[in-house]
């Protein structure tokens, strides 16, 4: 005998199906939240990759301005450490000549000093000289002053 299903059977079964149905629609609706949600927290994810490559892309425009600020800056600091070697090398100079200066001036002294003695002792000779020169005038004078009778080589004497 085959048996039928009675009309009591299918209306559970539908009642079933439908539970079943519902439970699916619920869990359907709940899939459906939960991608909702993923995908708003995927846009959300996709916002902040994007302005995290902004913020990226500023730093290494900022990192690569300071790197070629350090490089100019690298760059005055081996031209001041130039520059402070050749003053530090000027000023060994400097002393250098100014030793050479000094010791020049010792000797001018000397040398002035023996120069001004030189002269003092051309002066005395040219004294002695003089005088010397002088005392035979005097006598001459007087030879000629009580040997002459002529006005004129007295006149020319005195």
């Amino acid at each position: 005998m085959s048996r039928r299903p009675s009309i009591r059977d299918l209306e559970l079964k539908l009642k079933a199906a439908l539970l079943e149905l519902k439970a699916s629609k619920e869990m359907c609706d709940c899939l459906i939240s939960e991608r909702d949600d993923h995908e708003t927290e995927i846009r959300s994810v996709i916002f902040m990759n994007t302005k995290l490559k902004g913020e990226l892309a500023e730093m290494d425009v900022k990192c690569n301005d300071l790197t070629d600020q350090r490089d100019r800056l690298q760059v005055l600091v081996s031209e001041m450490d130039d520059c402070r070697n050749h003053y530090e090398q000027s000023l060994l100079q400097i002393q250098v000549l100014q030793e050479e200066v000094h010791t020049c001036n010792i000797n001018m002294d000397k040398l002035q000093h023996e120069l001004d003695l030189c002269r003092v002792n051309e002066t005395v000779r040219l004294c002695d000289s003089l005088l010397d020169s002088t005392a035979r005038l005097d006598n001459r004078k007087q030879y000629f002053f009580y040997s002459s009778s002529s006005k004129k080589l007295r006149n020319f004497l005195n």
